[in-house]
C-alpha cells in the first residue's frame, strides 16, 4: 500500500509528535539504565621514563663519538703507513701560483665582507 503524502500540505507544520512528558524525565531515566564505570585514575610517569630517550640518544652519540676516535687512533697508528696530511706534508712545495691563489683569497674575503655591508646599506 503506498501512501501519497503532498509536501504542499506539511509546509510550515511538524507532522512529528512526541508523547507528552517524554523529555521532563529523560535524562535521569538515561543515566540511571547506564553501567557504572570506576574512575580510573592517570599513571604517574617516573623521571626515569621521561630521561630514558635522552639517554638512550646521548649514549648512542657518545658511541658514535668513541668508534670513530677508535678508528681514528687505528689509522694513525697502523705500521708502515702514513697518515694522508703527512704524506702531502712531505711532498708539498709551494710555488707561485700557490702564493698567488692565496693572496686571491684574502682578498676576496676581505672585500666581500665590504661588499655585503655595502650592498645592505644601499638597501636602508
Amino acid at each position: 500500500m503506498k501512501v501519497k503524502i503532498n509536501l504542499d500540505e506539511l509546509m510550515g507544520r511538524n507532522p512529528f509528535q512526541v508523547p507528552d512528558g517524554y523529555f521532563e524525565g529523560l535524562t535521569e531515566q538515561m543515566m540511571s539504565q547506564l553501567p557504572d564505570r570506576p574512575v580510573e585514575r592517570p599513571s604517574v610517569i617516573s623521571l626515569y621514563d621521561r630521561v630514558k630517550p635522552w639517554l638512550y640518544m646521548a649514549a648512542a652519540f657518545i658511541g658514535v663519538v668513541v668508534l670513530f676516535r677508535f678508528v681514528d687512533l687505528t689509522v694513525d697508528k697502523a705500521p708502515g703507513t702514513a697518515s694522508p696530511e703527512k704524506a702531502f706534508a712531505q711532498t708539498y712545495i709551494p710555488s707561485e701560483d700557490d702564493e698567488n691563489d692565496a693572496f686571491m683569497e684574502y682578498l676576496e674575503e676581505d672585500y666581500a665582507e665590504k661588499y655585503i655591508a655595502y650592498v645592505f646599506d644601499m638597501m636602508e
